[in-house]
């Protein structure tokens, strides 16, 4: 029997934590967004990492039904490659339409 996280930290201090990481996180992106030079590519970076973080949750976050570990594991193993391929397809799209700078 281990010490509980929810009996440590109480949940509105964890949601206001996350209120304000989400709303600095927005401030910066909109503050860099306007700045000389701004284009595709850094779209796609940011983009990229919401993405691919969001793959990567997947692995340790529990499933949402009840399933076996083998078959939770393999649809996460297909998910985050379906992810990688499609940033394969948007990048090869870009470098195709927009050079690099």
């Amino acid at each position: 029997m281990g010490i509980k996280l929810e009996s440590i930290v109480p949940a509105w201090i964890t949601v206001g934590f996350y209120l304000a990481l989400y709303a600095t996180m927005t401030m910066l992106i909109l503050r860099w967004s306007r700045r000389m030079g701004w284009g595709p590519w850094h779209r796609f970076a940011l983009g990229a990492a919401c993405l691919v973080t969001y793959a990567w949750h997947g692995f340790p976050q529990p499933p949402s039904f009840p399933a076996p570990a083998h078959v939770d594991l393999i649809g996460n193993a297909v998910f985050a490659l379906a992810a990688l391929g499609l940033l394969a397809i948007v990048v090869a799209r870009l470098r195709h339409t927009v050079p690099a700078t």
